[in-house]
């Protein structure tokens, strides 16, 4: 009796692993060794790179630097108030919640030069 019901799951098994086989499609035929896998791209007249839309106008290394170092103490001179805090990629503006606590990093004169370089706002 117990081999009878081994041999029923054995084969009630088979026929699922058999079905979901049979529903897969099938996989895209191999690239010819040497050929590119991809189709080339067609880029714009006079330019080297694709542009992507979402993309920067220029590389941040070759834009002009829009920050300042702070004062030794952490402070942001009032030229450039905007404290950066690099390693989690926040930045704090005078009337946020940890502003006073913040030892800047980078200061930045303004918001938008911070978001430029890929940093976002504190959200308190």
């Amino acid at each position: 009796m117990r081999t009878k019901r081994l041999t029923l799951l054995l084969a009630v098994l088979a026929a699922v692993v058999a079905v979901i086989r049979a529903r897969r499609p099938e996989p895209a035929p191999a690239a010819p060794a040497g050929s590119a896998s991809w189709p080339p791209l067609d880029l714009p007249t006079g330019t080297d790179t694709p542009a992507s839309p979402d993309a920067p106008d220029s590389d941040p290394e070759d834009r002009p630097r829009t920050w300042v170092d702070p004062e030794p103490d952490g402070s942001c001179p009032l030229s450039h108030p905007i404290k950066l805090n690099e390693p989690s990629g926040i930045f704090h503006v005078p009337d946020g919640q940890f502003y006073a606590r913040t030892k800047a990093e980078r200061c930045y004169a303004n918001a938008a030069d911070a978001e430029a370089d890929g940093f976002r706002a504190s959200r308190r």
